[in-house]
């Protein structure tokens, strides 16, 4: 019986070690990987950090405390973590399918922004802006598909934007492929299939129907002209679905804390096919366009 269960304390020893030994190697090789792309992107600056580390079981690279050092002279952006998940432990990483994730990133509003923008944040009261940040993406070059299943921002005290999409005869960019208009002609062929934005107000845009109603005395408050036209069009529209939808966006301005917008067309829409449609009405109906608090 004792030999039994030193046999057994021997083989848990060993494989605590074993796996030990991989986490070593790992974090080890995902280290080189990591100062290899700090170095290749030198030119758009620098970057440091603290650690590497590499989650075996759920794949995901982990590089903790890191510092982003903007060209132009800007001050250090500090990032809490940044993950990428899906890392491929053995090969290259993929760049057709993109999980990542930038964690407790910290902006300073007068070393990090330019002057004008830095100007508003200060005059709605903010000092540091604090967000975290997800780009989760798959494209399949056969079926030439993007799908976007997650680009979101959320920044503390401020608002959250989240986006999904999914497009068609999509084509990647292609290595030195910088000509506009080639660029242009590849983007107008594309299709939407879906699409949906989400905005979640933590204060920002509250902060911004304040600051407008100040200047209301001056004939400047945008955010009572904008619901004016909402109100308006949705008078005027003949249309019920469409005109709900100018109600919601109005009702939106009034109280802005949650919005979603979708679209969902019956087939994929291009936006080449959009290019000679000159009533917005028949552009919503083409999108399936769709507003909702």
């Amino acid at each position: 019986m004792k030999k039994g269960v030193l046999v057994l304390a021997v083989l848990v020893l060993l494989l605590a070690a074993g796996y030990a030994g991989v986490q070593w190697y790992v974090d080890r090789e995902a280290k080189k990987k990591v100062d290899q792309a700090i170095a290749q992107k030198a030119a758009l600056g620098g970057a440091t950090y603290k650690k590497v580390h590499v989650d075996l079981l759920d794949r995901a690279l982990r590089v903790k405390e890191a510092e982003i050092f903007p060209s132009g002279g800007r001050a250090a952006v500090p990032i809490g973590e940044i993950v990428v998940h899906g890392y491929d432990l053995f090969g290259p990483q993929k760049t057709d399918r993109v999980h990542v994730e930038l964690q407790r990133m910290h902006l300073d509003v007068e070393k990090n922004f330019n002057p004008a923008m830095g100007a508003t944040l200060k005059e709605l009261g903010y000092g540091t802006v604090d967000l975290d940040m997800v780009v989760n993406y798959a494209s399949d070059e056969a079926a030439k598909v993007l799908d976007v299943r997650e680009v979101s921002v959320d920044v503390d005290n401020m608002a959250r934007l989240s986006l999904g999409a999914r497009l068609e005869e999509w084509q990647s960019p292609q290595p030195g492929g910088d000509n506009p208009m080639a660029v242009l002609g590849t983007l107008m062929r594309v299709a939407l299939a879906s699409a949906r934005l989400e905005i979640e107000d933590r204060a920002l845009l509250a902060k911004l129907k304040d600051s407008a109603a100040k200047l209301q005395k001056n004939g400047q408050d945008s955010y009572a002209e904008a619901r004016k036209e909402f109100q308006d069009k949705a008078g005027q529209s003949t249309d019920p679905k469409i005109a709900a939808m100018y109600k919601e966006l109005a009702l939106f301005l009034d109280d802005p804390k949650h919005l979603l917008i979708t679209l969902a067309p019956q087939s994929p829409v291009s936006f080449y096919s959009l290019r000679e449609v000159r009533d917005p009405e028949e552009i919503i109906r083409k999108l399936g366009l769709s507003v909702t608090r």
